[in-house]
């Protein structure tokens, strides 16, 4: 056999056994799971496993320096803030919001009721869902500042689901003064400050009409030295001293050559404590 006749039939055996056999199958490709995606914004306001559904109250402690007590309820519905509403009221049973008398005297000076400035930050609080988002209500400075520490306080309640009623000192500065000046044109005023139900700051002076004091009239406590044996400025010193110490005015003790002052200093400390009244 010559070499050409096996050459064509060693072509004809491989050519037979490769169309002999079916082509093998491409592996099938592996399962996949679609995964949607989502364009939607975040849902504004506190997630609602945040807070505890319920009513939470706070008030304070005593009456500020005008006799108002401030109070706030913030209601949770759906784990939202769905309401906050805050008021005043007197130990009598007033609501700063229906006294119409204070109504016209803040919107005369500052454009807004107290009625409508509460109204406004319960808005803008639900509005926001976040205290930090609110801004403070124009010509209610100091009534926002309340109803943030109140809101706070009320919502770190909520997340606990505590509805019990939540009081908070009343830190403010309780003030009395003098109507008129005295014979040799003096007239004294005290501030005494509170914080956390204590007494932090006592300040006293007595001032003529051009607004110089006794303690820092370099020739009056010259002679009332000469004359006293002490200055003014370290009596009355001495005076706040022991109110600050003793926490009392009825156990503050007259100041020895400073009898005069250290009586007006307890009459006007005790004036104005009495503007400091306990919440019932």
């Amino acid at each position: 056999m010559n070499k050409k006749l096996i050459t064509a039939l060693l072509l004809i055996v491989i050519l037979t056994a490769f169309t002999g056999c079916s082509p093998a199958e491409a592996p099938a490709p592996e399962e996949t799971t679609a995964v949607e995606t989502t364009t939607e914004e975040p849902a504004t306001g506190e997630p609602s496993s945040m807070y505890t559904d319920g009513t939470y109250k706070v008030i304070y402690s005593h009456t500020d320096s005008h006799d108002w007590i401030p109070k706030l309820d913030l209601v949770i519905k759906d784990g939202m803030i769905d309401s906050a509403q805050m008021d005043y009221f007197k130990p009598t049973g007033e609501l700063k919001s229906e006294d119409e008398g204070y109504a016209a005297t803040m919107s005369g000076v500052s454009g807004i009721t107290p009625a409508d400035a509460y109204v406004e930050m319960n808005a803008r609080l639900v509005a926001a869902q976040d205290m930090d988002a609110v801004d403070v209500v124009t010509g209610a400075t100091h009534s926002f500042e309340g109803f943030v520490e109140m809101v706070d306080v009320a919502l770190e309640a909520a997340m606990a689901g505590n509805t019990a009623l939540i009081v908070l000192p009343m830190n403010t500065t309780y003030s009395a003064s003098e109507e008129a000046y005295d014979e040799r044109g003096w007239k004294g005023e005290i501030a005494i400050t509170f914080e956390n139900d204590v007494i932090t700051s006592v300040v006293y002076n007595e001032a003529n009409e051009e607004g110089l004091t006794k303690r820092d009239d370099e020739a009056y406590n010259a002679a009332f030295l000469e004359a006293k044996g002490v200055t003014n400025k370290d009596s009355v010193i001495a005076l706040e001293a022991q109110l600050l110490d003793v926490q009392d005015i009825n156990s503050v003790d007259v100041v020895t050559g400073a009898t005069s002052s250290s009586t007006k200093f307890m009459e006007l400390a005790k004036q104005a404590l009495a503007g400091r009244k306990a919440y019932q």
